[in-house]
């Protein structure tokens, strides 16, 4: 009965149905193909089951708004306890049919060569690989946790460490410990200031790996806008969070990608806009 609910939304109101689950029916109904076969659950003599497309809405609607579950619960006609259960289950089957195909790291050199060669054409910033970074994601304290997520921001979180290409796209996630980036042969931060006076090439490499480093930080920004769940601290333990920050970078991966979901879901008031008088000051 909700599908149909669901589906007369995107007949009626496309842009309230995209507002709800962050994409339009056809990638809808691609991801809901693609997930299906993990998520469907068998018709029982006393009840029928919640379908796949109530799940998969229900847990996007989640995501894409940050609703609670209580709400969730009133709209759906679903205890809690199940869209909780729903919620989690749902996340990690995302990120099992998403991330093969949207959130896979360069295997070969060729592979390589294209996130570089992207990264020199778009931000003038050759021989890059990628822009890495790292996000607080904040949860409610867990059980018996001492200090173990508690961070320097006096709160609980878990940390988001990814690697973004020169198109926004994360390309390596995983959820870490909250650690600093040395200087390495591969890894590159800024030159301190007190190095740059007088060093016109210092500040012109400062500002074009400032440039690149922006690919992290607009991934980051653009996450946390668009999934609105990350807006308050998540009220689930670290795993589930986990979970849901893997599903989170998988669907905005392929939002970024196709190119009818990027233009829905990245539009340019989105986005760090070049800033000319910053690069004039470099020359």
């Amino acid at each position: 009965m909700h599908r149909n609910l669901f589906m007369e939304l995107a007949f009626e109101d496309p842009e309230k149905f995209r507002r709800c689950l962050r994409m339009n029916t056809a990638l809808f109904e691609d991801l809901l193909n693609k997930i299906t076969p993990l998520i469907q659950k068998q018709n029982t003599i006393l009840r029928e089951s919640i379908s796949p497309a109530e799940r998969l809405s229900l847990t996007l609607r989640h995501l894409a708004t940050g609703e609670s579950q209580k709400s969730l619960r009133l709209t759906y006609r679903i205890g809690q306890s199940t869209i909780s259960g729903i919620i989690k289950e749902v996340c990690v089957a995302i990120f099992d049919v998403l991330r093969e195909e949207y959130l896979k790291m360069p295997s070969c050199e060729n592979e390589w060569k294209v996130v570089a060669n992207d990264f020199g054409q778009r931000w003038n910033f050759y021989n890059c690989i990628g822009a890495m970074d790292g996000k607080h994601f904040k949860i409610d304290p867990p059980l018996q946790s001492g200090s173990l997520y508690y961070n320097y921001k006096d709160s609980f979180s878990v940390v988001l460490l990814a690697i973004v290409d020169a198109h926004l796209r994360f390309i390596y996630v995983d959820v870490v410990g909250d650690e600093g980036f040395p200087l390495s042969t591969q890894l590159l931060i800024p030159y301190p200031r007190d190095l740059c006076s007088g060093r016109k090439n210092k500040r012109i490499f400062n500002y074009r790996l400032s440039r690149a480093r922006r690919c992290s930080e607009n991934a980051f920004g653009i996450l946390g806008a668009r999934f609105q769940i990350f807006r308050s601290a998540m009220r689930y333990d670290p795993d589930d969070a986990s979970n849901i920050i893997l599903a989170c970078c998988c669907i905005h991966n392929m939002l970024r990608t196709e190119v009818v979901g990027r233009h829905m879901y990245t539009p340019p008031e989105f986005l760090d806009q070049e800033d000319e008088l910053m690069y004039q000051e470099t020359r």
